[in-house]
């Protein structure tokens, strides 16, 4: 059998690592005259694959200790430590303590689009590596605390997930009108969702989400989310109103805390250890 080459090494671990849930490691982009930095915290314990950069750059370990795999082999690196990464490369590298690594690039244009610097300077999309614009770990992540956090509120209010279904499915109640800035579409959270079809400022007024008893379909339609951009809000007639509460960017999808609309709705359900 022929032996794999170490950046093949790699790249069959990261294979397997993609499919495992990712580890949040906090990103800091710096900018001084004709120079870009990108910082990255890393827990203990994490492994981490860097990006194959497209040139040589320089990298820093100002604080940490790092097991690291390169062409030549694994080493241990202690912070601080200073470190030329070759173009070409892919490498690994375990966390033996909680580290910060920074790359250094040369940037004469001044750029300050990250996801532009972020393909200038590696082979990767910007949504492929943590802090993209669609960062598809952290994405991934999310939508499994999502999906957690929902089989929680059903627990805490006494609801089983048939039950719920058979209700949300039944859309004998639900009435269509004009929302200009939404669409439905297939939600990676479950089933059917909705998403932004223009950029939705904080505070807006995203439409109406039950109008006479009719559910319309941000009523309808709003998956859950431990960290939702829409809430509820009720008016004197009954009916619910649905604002952003963070700023929406074209193509995110809507979200709502089911617990928050429960607050709100007067739909008769209250937590059974009390109200929220």
């Amino acid at each position: 059998m022929t032996e794999l080459k170490p950046k093949d090494k790699v790249m069959h671990l990261q294979e397997m690592l993609n499919k495992v849930p990712q580890v949040d490691c906090p990103i800091k982009h710096y900018f001084a005259p004709g120079v870009f930095a990108r910082e990255i915290t890393i827990p203990k314990g994490t492994c981490l694959i860097g990006a194959v950069h497209k040139t040589d750059n320089l990298a820093i370990l100002s604080s940490g200790r790092l097991l690291i795999v390169v062409d030549t082999g694994t080493m241990e690196m202690s912070a601080p430590y200073v470190i030329n990464v070759k173009a070409g490369q892919k490498n690994a590298a375990v966390a033996l303590e909680t580290s910060t690594w920074t790359n250094f690039f040369p940037n004469p244009e001044n750029e300050t689009d990250i996801d532009v610097l972020i393909e200038r300077f590696t082979e990767s999309k910007a949504s492929e590596l943590i802090g993209g614009a669609d960062n598809k770990q952290l994405k991934s992540n999310h939508i499994t605390n999502d999906r957690e956090d929902y089989k929680l509120f059903l627990s805490e209010y006494g609801l089983s997930e048939p039950i719920v279904l058979l209700l949300v499915h039944n859309d004998n109640d639900l009435i269509n009108i004009n929302l200009p800035k939404v669409e439905k579409f297939d939600s990676l959270i479950e089933g059917k969702g909705l998403r932004a079809l223009a950029d939705i400022k904080n505070g807006e007024l995203v439409g109406l989400a039950r109008l006479s008893e009719k559910r319309t379909q941000l009523g309808r339609f709003l998956n859950h989310s431990v960290e939702p951009n829409v809430k509820f809000t009720l008016c004197e007639n009954n009916d619910l109103m649905a604002y952003a509460i963070k700023d929406i960017k074209h193509g995110e999808e809507l979200t709502n805390c089911y617990r928050q609309a429960m607050s709100v709705n007067n739909a008769g359900f209250s937590p059974l250890k009390g109200k929220l």
